[in-house]
Order: structure tokens, then C-alpha cells, then sequence
């Protein structure tokens, strides 16, 4: 009697080119990094189908609303088209991706009949083994070697998650409301500002409380385009100019939990490089800042005048030592010459 399980997904029409290694790979990559289904490499099961020009594939979700999730995304040209995943990395050329529940045969005990894939096709003895060890509990649990999906899964971000507390690098901002069209400049320049200042690396998450909990603000893709331009104009106000290589913006989607999203809510991150030793400050419309373990610092005249003197010193005092170690070398040489025609002057004596 064939049954399905509710947890394992049935990949078919895949690659057979890329090798079974990369094929894996990316399947991982679709699961985990775009559809947000937290799963380990060995949840995966490929067949390479006799030898065909398609191979097929399993995947164990774990839950069924993971997998219900992940199949509502790949039903359809247009659904996995809004995933933005490469569907050609794991799909055979001139072929469309094929998906559902896999389906199990029951057998009665000392039975030897083959398990059957979706298709119906027997599959071959020699990954039979493989397939039933893989599957040993296809409605239990899941796999011991398996992530656990309370753990923080790389490229999405869970309700409720907590990213520690604000630091020297770090600055956390609710948003919500008309936070976007009234806070959000201001908020970027000044902080941009003091990571800036800082000569390290930080970031601005848009989307986190103050005590480091992730909420994440309404942010459509529609409107992911303008969000980006207001961040780009608060920056291009920040004087001296700020390079679009120093700064990378980041959208990074919020989950209830894995495989069940929180619609059109992310995490807007503002990641500024880290400057190094700079020789001017950078100030913003809102005035000058500097970053300080888990705030900023606004600058006053007085202050900028001091950061400025005190820059000016730490120079004279580089060329300074610069200067000594030259001269050190130069009267090196001086007597290493000196000693050179004493020791001439006695040979000829």
C-alpha cells in the first residue's frame, strides 16, 4: 500500500551534469538560504535515476508545515520566481522542476517488494539500502545529526531571536510605524556617521529592539527599492564623500519560525566597512559623531578642534620618530665608514 509522507519532499526533472556533490549543494542552498527550511546536508537523498538524464532527489523537512510551506513555493513558474533562487543550478535543461510529497510503499514484514519513488518507478537495489536507512523513520522525529530550528539559521533571522546587546559595532532601531518615511534618514546618517568615526566596521539593524530582539518592520519588496534610496541619500549627505564601497545594505527576511514566514516583514541591515585611520572626520547634517560602546558621542566645536589638534600631533610625532630613525641609520652608515679607512689606514702601515 503506498502512503505519503507529509514531511519528505520529492524533487524530480534535476541535473545530472554538475555531479552529485554540487546537485547536493545546491538543493542545500535552495532549502536553507532561500526558502529558510533549517536542514542538514544528509537530509538530502539523491538518485541518479538509472543513469537517465534527469536524477530525483528527497528532502526531509522535519515538519509538515515546512514541507506544505516549501511545496506552496515551488508549485508554480511564478511562486518560485518571487524565491529569487537560480532554478537552472539544480533543474535539467528544457525541463521543469517537479515536486510533491514523497510517496512510501507499506510492506508487511519479511515482504521483499521494492520501494516505489512517486512515479512508481522500482528503484534499484543497490541504493535501496541507502534509501530505507535514510527514511528509517520517515513519520518520527527527525534525524539526530539534523540542526535544531530554535538555532539561528544563516540568511534569515527568527521572531524573537536576540542578536546580544548594542555595541561599539552594533546599533539596534524598532522601526515600525512612519519610521521609514520620518526617522529613517536621520537615524542613518548620524549613526553612518559615528561608525565612520570609528574606523571599524559596524552596523545599523532596522527591525530590532533596543534590548537586541528581533521584530522585524513591513518592508514588501515593492518597497525595498525606495527604502534603499533614502539610504543612499542620507550617506550622500555625510561629508567627505562616502564611496558605495565602504557601505553594503542587506533585507533579510523575519520568520515566525523555520519554513513559516512573518509576510513582507525583514531586518533592513546598514553594514559600514571598517575606514581604518582617517584623517578628517566625517559629519552629517545632524552634526558630528563618534561611536562609544552601545551609543554615539555628538561632537561639540571645542571637541572637533581637540580630535583635530590631537591628530595633528600623533602626525608630527609619527614624522617625528620617522625622522630620528633616519637620522639613526645615517650616522650608522657615518661610522661604519669611519671604521672602514682606520681599518685601510692601518693594512698600508
Amino acid at each position: 500500500m503506498d502512503v505519503i509522507n507529509p514531511r519528505v519532499i520529492y524533487l524530480d526533472n534535476l541535473r545530472s551534469d554538475i555531479g552529485l556533490k554540487n546537485l547536493k549543494d545546491n538543493i542545500y542552498n535552495l532549502f536553507v538560504h532561500y526558502l529558510g527550511i533549517d536542514i542538514a546536508p544528509n537530509d538530502i537523498f539523491i538518485h541518479t535515476n538509472h543513469g537517465k538524464d534527469s536524477w530525483y532527489a528527497y528532502v526531509n523537512c522535519h515538519e509538515e508545515h515546512q514541507a506544505e510551506y516549501v511545496l506552496d513555493q515551488l508549485k508554480s513558474w511564478d511562486s518560485r520566481r518571487r524565491t529569487r533562487f537560480n532554478y537552472t543550478s539544480i533543474c535539467a535543461v528544457s525541463q521543469s522542476l517537479a515536486s510533491g510529497y514523497k510517496t512510501e510503499t507499506v510492506r508487511k514484514k519479511k515482504s521483499r517488494k521494492k520501494p516505489k519513488h512517486k512515479g512508481g518507478e522500482d528503484i534499484d537495489y543497490q541504493n535501496s539500502y541507502q534509501e530505507e536507512n535514510f527514511f528509517s523513520a520517515p513519520l518520527g522525529n527527525g534525524f539526530q545529526n539534523s540542526k535544531k530550528s530554535k538555532d539561528p539559521v544563516h540568511g534569515i533571522y527568527l521572531e524573537g531571536e536576540q542578536l546580544g546587546n548594542e555595541t561599539r559595532n552594533k546599533e539596534f532601531k524598532k522601526g515600525g510605524g512612519e519610521y521609514i518615511k520620518n526617522v529613517m534618514k536621520k537615524h542613518v546618517s548620524k549613526y553612518v556617521c559615528a561608525f565612520l568615526n570609528s574606523g571599524e566596521e559596524g552596523t545599523l539593524y532596522i527591525g530590532v529592539n533596543d534590548d537586541g530582539y528581533v521584530e522585524g518592520i513591513l518592508c514588501p519588496q515593492s518597497l525595498e527599492d525606495e527604502v534603499r534610496l533614502h539610504i543612499d541619500e542620507a550617506i550622500k549627505a555625510i561629508s567627505p564623500s562616502v564611496f558605495t564601497n565602504i557601505y553594503s545594505v542587506k533585507f533579510t527576511p523575519v520568520y515566525f519560525q523555520v519554513g513559516v514566514p512573518k509576510e513582507n516583514h525583514k531586518v533592513v541591515e546598514i553594514i559600514v566597512h571598517g575606514t581604518g585611520d582617517i584623517d578628517r572626520l566625517y559629519h552629517s547634517p545632524h552634526g558630528v559623531f563618534l561611536r562609544r560602546d552601545g551609543g554615539v558621542q555628538k561632537l561639540g566645536v571645542a571637541e572637533v578642534q581637540e580630535w583635530s589638534v590631537q591628530k595633528h600631533q600623533k602626525k608630527i610625532q609619527i614624522l617625528e620618530e620617522r625622522l630620528k630613525r633616519q637620522e639613526d641609520m645615517f650616522e650608522a652608515r657615518i661610522s661604519h665608514e669611519e671604521k672602514e679607512k682606520k681599518s685601510k689606514v692601518c693594512v698600508v702601515m
